[in-house]
């Protein structure tokens, strides 16, 4: 602050600060002004003073020492305790806080702009500081405590903030981590640059594997044996036998679980039963010139069985369009089964007959 007081004489002053970077702000015409310095140095200032006498300038070389940045950049802050603003500074300053408080420090307890200003009691000089403040949560979340898991036992972090990321000591980057192996399980969540890390230690204790095997299709009275063994497991089946292994003598759905030490593990088995496959491919058949016979076998399932017709193909249904030989070739699980036809065209006649021939 520049001060003058104006005798009786005086009609008129105007300040000229020798700051011309600072470009209107480099002059004022009142009687006491306030100027902001550019950049640290010395500076020549004049005072102009227009009186009924004439006209007089006073100076005086002024050398600043600009204060740039005292309260640091904008910050953010991770949690809810106080976050304490302390600039060093000689003991020549005085203090005053955007809540009028006169502290040479500021506890800032929310979000919001934190404005200094800051007073040299040497030279008057006064400059203005301010830093935005943001005061953010830590990420919410918890792994648990120390405990023993089922292998495979998916560990969950999930928050509801869609804009964390995740690190698990194991390199995963998900919200969920496949627990495979004993040990310790640490995780970061990074929440608008606020991170929280959780561990704990994990026992995995082993989950019984076993296979009952494909769906399958036995034949006749065939039986089949079912195994679910893991060493030192329990077992139920569907009718409630605690065997590890199952007879299997007719068709049905089977299930067995395994349970050890708490983990517990399931398999699902359907089998069938079915017989060579015997097959007609209808009765004599009558069709006219140009027309196109469908031939196809009698049989329920068709997906259980392999096609083989004279040519190889192998749909479920023949287009005949002309006289031949045919004959179809089908396969289960239990066994083939073939049957052929041949038809011919009766001489002068618009109609074909068609006989079979074992």
């Amino acid at each position: 602050m520049f001060r003058y007081q104006r005798t009786e004489e005086v009609v008129s002053v105007k300040w000229d600060f020798g700051d011309p970077i600072s470009g209107a702000q480099n002059s004022s015409l009142v009687d006491s002004a306030l100027h902001t310095f550019s950049n640290s140095g010395t500076y020549n200032v004049k005072l102009i003073l227009f009186s009924t006498c004439g006209v007089d300038t006073l100076s005086n070389n002024i050398t600043v020492n600009k204060v740039d940045r005292i309260l640091g950049l904008d910050t953010v802050i991770c949690g809810d305790s106080e976050y304490q603003i302390a600039p060093s500074l000689p003991s020549q300053f005085t203090y005053l806080w955007q809540d009028g408080s006169t502290a040479p420090f500021f506890s800032a307890k929310q979000s919001g702009l934190i404005v200094l200003e800051l007073t040299n009691s040497e030279t008057a000089c006064v400059s203005k500081d301010s830093v935005q403040l943001k005061f953010n949560p830590y990420p919410d979340f918890d792994l648990g405590v120390n405990s023993s898991v089922c292998e495979n036992t998916v560990l969950s972090a999930s928050i509801l903030q869609s804009d964390a990321s995740y690190l698990w000591n194991t390199g995963n980057t998900t919200d969920k981590q496949n627990i495979l192996n004993s040990g310790l399980y640490w995780l970061e969540v990074n929440l608008n640059n606020c991170i929280k890390r959780d561990s704990l230690q994990i026992n995995a204790k082993p989950v019984p594997v076993f296979h009952l095997g494909n769906d399958t299709m036995l034949c006749n009275s065939q039986s089949l044996q079912l195994h679910a063994h893991f060493e030192g497991a329990k077992y139920e089946w569907q009718n409630n036998s605690t065997d590890s292994v199952y007879y299997v003598t007719k068709p049905g759905v089977y299930f067995a679980y395994a349970e050890l030490d708490g983990c517990l593990a399931s398999d699902t088995i359907v089998v069938s039963y079915g017989e060579q496959p015997i097959f007609s491919l209808g009765a004599d058949l009558e069709i006219c010139d140009g027309q196109v016979l469908q031939l196809h076998p009698e049989v329920d399932h068709y997906d259980q069985y392999k096609f083989t017709w004279q040519d190889a193909s192998t749909k479920p249904v023949f287009a005949v369009k002309e006289q031949g030989k045919y004959h179809l070739t089908l396969t289960n699980n239990c066994g083939t089964f073939n049957k052929r036809v041949m038809p011919f065209i009766r001489s002068l006649c618009l109609h074909s007959k068609w006989r079979w021939s074992e």
